[in-house]
């Protein structure tokens, strides 16, 4: 996942990440040799590095100020920082969550079983 608060970028990656990956954005053989706070995406010639590198420069030309990047792995102990910018859109027409929407189909089956 990639987000940004306006002061900070994050990347978070899963603890399942394929190491293929990681070499391509970071140039390391493992995600378990990443450094969160100082880690850099590396300027490589692969498609990986290209779009991400692409990308965080189109965000941080849309902000006043350069903001620092930090790659959080899971189970990371700043992790839990991380998951609390997270949540659940709306559906695109302003409707029920996902949560909502299985919250709801369990009470209309829980009716019907009745």
């Amino acid at each position: 996942y990639f987000l940004e608060n306006g002061l900070f970028m994050y990347i978070w990656l899963g603890s399942q990440i394929d190491p293929t990956f990681v070499q391509s954005l970071f140039d390391l053989q493992s995600a378990a040799n990443i450094q969160p706070e100082r880690c850099r995406i590396v300027e490589l010639d692969n498609p990986i590095s290209k779009n991400v590198r692409k990308l965080l420069k189109i965000i941080r030309n849309e902000r006043n100020s350069h903001m620092k990047l930090f790659v959080i792995r899971q189970r990371d102990t700043i992790e839990p920082f991380f998951k609390n910018y997270l949540v659940e859109d709306k559906g695109f027409t302003g409707g029920a969550s996902y949560v909502d929407f299985l919250y709801h189909l369990h009470r209309e089956i829980r009716i019907i079983l009745q």
